[in-house]
């Protein structure tokens, strides 16, 4: 008997596209920002990302003390 073995791509709805990131944030913050993010219908990810990406445009030259 022989074997066939099909392989299908298969997409997974909402299956992350990009690899997850592990930062180290004080919880009061992440709470704080969870909260706001809620309140305006984002996720703190898409948050952490326009910082990033302002970041990197040159939007911060020097990080606050």
């Amino acid at each position: 008997m022989s074997r066939v073995f099909l392989w299908y791509n298969v997409v997974m709805p909402n299956a992350p596209k990009t690899p997850t990131r592990t930062i180290r944030v004080p919880d009061e913050l992440w709470l704080a920002a969870q909260k706001k993010a809620a309140e305006q219908d984002i996720t703190v990810t898409s948050v952490l990302i326009a910082a990033l990406e302002f970041f990197v445009d040159g939007g911060l030259d020097k990080l606050p003390d």
